[in-house]
C-alpha cells in the first residue's frame, strides 16, 4: 500500500497521487498517523496521502469525493481541537515545504522590502531562518514546528504582532486546492473572496491552501525577558497587566502566564520581547515589580530577532515536560492536552481575577490532579492588531484586549479518570472569565466544547463567509467538526 503512485488506479486506491500513500497495514502508518498532540491518538485516518504537489493535492481529494470520505488537511498538526486528523484521508502536507525569497512585484503590486513564497507544510522555524540573511522577518508565532499555513488562516499572533498585526494580514496571494480539483491562485485582484476569507477565515472549509505568498517586515533589534514571582503576586500582576500590556507601546509585547508543573509550586511568570535599543521592557517591568515585589526570577536578554523567537521557543519548550515520543518526522510529541479559550475587550473585575488565580490553584494535590501541567497565558492584542478595518480580511476579532488561554497537559498514558479530572478544571476555570468575554474566541485556539463555534471564531463575518463557502464547496466536502457550515444552523 505503500509507493509511487502513477495515474490510473493503484495499490493504494488513491488514482493519479504520486507521492507516498499510507495505510493501516503499512509498516510507517503508526508513526505517521499521529499529531503533535496524543490527545488525539485514537484517531485512525484510512489513508494518509504524503502530498508532494498540488496534484497530488487534487488527486486525493477527487478519492475521497468519489469514496464519501472525510477529509483533514495537516501541515504542523498542532491543531488544539485535532481538526488536522480524520477517519477519512488526512492530507499530509509537510514535504510541500519550499521557502522561496523574492523581490519587486507581486500580482502588479511592488512589495516593498521583499517578499517571501513559501509551501504550505512550511514550518515557522525554517521561515524564520530562511530570511535571517536579508534582515526580514514574517509577523508570526514562535513555536518553530508550528505550520505556516495554519497560523495564517486563522490569524496568526506573534512577537512583532502589536506593531505590524496577524500573519494573515501579510498574506498577499495563495494557490488553493478547490473541492472540484481545480487549482486556483487568489490575490486582491483574482478569487478576491476566496483571499478574503482565507485571511482569518481559511478554517472554514474552503479549499486545501498548497502556497502562500507573504511581504515581509525588517527584523529588528530586540530585547527578551522572562521574570517569575510567586503565586501569591498574581492578583496584583494580572490586575496592572491587563491595564498596561494591551495600551502600552506597539514594540512591546508584554505576555503573561499562571505556570503549575507537576509537583512545583504555581508562579505568574511575565514575558516577551521589546523592539529597540536595549532596556527598552525596563520602565515597564519595573511598573510591575513596583506592585509584585522581588522576582524569584529575572532574565533579559538583548539581540536579534532571530535570538528573541529562540528565546520566545524555549519557554514554551518547560510546557512539554510531559514530552514522550518523537514523530516520524523527528518532531517531539506533547501529551494529552486539552485547552479553552476567551477574547477579553476590557479589564477584568479584582473578583474574577481572584477566583481565576484560586481555581488555579485548586485540588492540585488530588490523587487524579497530580500530574497535571497547569496553565493560564494572557496574550495582548490592541496596536496594529486592531489598525487594520475589520471588513478588509475575514479575521474579525480585532477590538479586544486579550486572549485568555487555560490549558491543562498530561503524559501521553494518562488514565481516564485523569482526563475526566482535566477536562472538569479546565471547564472551572474557563467558567469563571465566560460571562466577562467578548463572546468571541480566537480561531487558532479551536474549543470542541463551544455551543456555537462558528459564530465564536467569525463573530459578523459568518454570512458573508457561509456564502463564500458556497461558491467554492458547495457540496462540503472540506466537512469538519468546525467547517462553516452552508446552512444557518442557528
Amino acid at each position: 500500500m505503500v509507493g509511487s503512485l502513477g495515474s490510473g488506479p493503484s495499490k493504494s486506491g488513491i488514482p493519479g497521487h504520486r507521492g507516498v500513500v499510507l495505510g493501516p497495514g503499512d509498516g510507517e502508518y503508526e508513526g505517521f498517523r499521529k499529531n503533535y498532540l496524543a490527545t488525539f491518538d485514537h484517531i485512525r485516518p484510512r489513508w494518509i496521502a504524503r502530498c508532494e504537489s498540488p496534484e497530488d493535492v487534487s488527486a486525493a481529494v477527487s478519492f475521497a469525493r468519489r469514496e464519501g470520505l472525510p477529509v483533514s488537511v495537516r501541515s504542523g498538526g498542532h491543531c488544539f481541537a485535532g481538526f488536522s486528523l480524520c477517519e477519512g484521508v488526512v492530507l499530509d502536507l509537510k514535504r510541500l515545504s519550499a521557502v522561496e525569497i523574492g523581490h519587486g512585484e507581486v500580482d502588479g503590486e511592488e512589495v516593498e522590502g521583499g517578499y517571501v513564497t513559501v509551501g504550505a507544510g512550511a514550518q515557522l522555524g525554517a521561515v524564520t531562518e530562511a530570511l535571517v540573511p536579508l534582515g526580514r522577518a514574517l509577523p508570526s508565532g514562535s513555536c518553530p514546528t508550528v505550520g505556516v499555513s495554519g497560523q495564517t488562516l486563522g490569524g496568526g499572533l506573534g512577537i512583532l504582532g502589536r506593531l505590524h498585526g496577524f500573519t494573515c494580514d501579510q498574506l498577499v496571494a495563495a494557490q488553493v486546492v478547490l473541492a472540484d480539483e481545480r487549482v486556483v491562485r487568489c490575490c486582491e485582484s483574482e478569487e478576491p473572496d476566496l483571499f478574503w476569507a482565507l485571511r482569518g477565515g481559511g478554517m472554514g472549509g474552503f479549499g486545501v491552501v498548497t502556497e502562500l505568498t507573504f511581504r515581509t517586515v525588517p527584523a529588528p533589534p530586540m530585547t527578551s525577558f522572562y521574570l517569575a514571582w510567586p503565586l501569591t503576586a498574581a492578583a496584583e500582576i494580572l490586575s496592572l497587566w491587563q491595564e498596561v500590556a494591551p495600551r502600552a507601546p506597539e514594540e512591546l509585547a508584554l505576555g503573561l502566564a499562571l505556570t503549575a508543573p507537576p509537583g512545583q509550586a504555581s508562579v505568574v511568570e511575565v514575558y516577551g520581547s521589546c523592539i529597540g535599543p536595549e532596556g527598552g521592557a525596563d520602565p515597564w517591568l519595573a511598573r510591575i515589580a513596583e506592585v509584585a515585589g522581588s522576582a524569584l526570577r529575572d532574565v533579559r536578554l538583548h539581540g536579534t530577532y532571530r535570538q528573541a523567537m529562540l528565546h520566545q521557543a524555549g519557554l514554551l519548550d518547560i510546557s512539554g515536560s510531559s514530552v514522550t515520543e518523537i514523530t516520524a518526522d523527528g518532531e517531539s510529541r506533547q501529551g494529552y492536552r486539552l485547552t479553552r479559550s476567551q477574547l477579553i475587550a476590557e479589564p477584568l473585575p479584582r473578583s474574577v481575577i481572584e477566583e481565576l488565580v484560586e481555581v488555579f490553584d485548586s485540588e492540585r494535590q488530588d490523587a487524579h490532579h497530580q500530574d497535571q501541567y497547569r496553565g493560564l497565558e494572557l496574550a495582548p492584542f490592541r496596536g496594529a492588531y486592531g489598525r487594520v478595518p475589520v471588513n478588509a480580511t475575514a479575521y474579525f476579532h480585532r477590538d479586544v484586549d486579550y486572549s485568555l488561554k487555560h490549558a491543562v497537559l498530561l503524559p501521553s498514558e494518562c488514565s481516564e479518570e485523569q482526563k475526566r479530572a482535566a477536562r472538569r478544571w479546565v471547564d472551572r476555570s474557563w467558567a469563571v472569565a465566560d460571562e466577562h468575554g467578548s463572546g468571541g474566541v480566537y480561531p487558532n485556539f479551536p474549543d470542541l466544547a463551544l455551543a456555537e463555534p462558528q459564530q465564536a471564531y467569525f463573530g459578523l463575518h459568518l454570512p458573508r463567509l457561509r456564502e463564500i463557502r458556497g461558491q467554492y464547496d458547495s457540496r462540503e466536502t472540506f466537512a469538519f467538526p468546525h467547517a462553516i457550515p452552508l446552512v444557518n444552523e442557528s
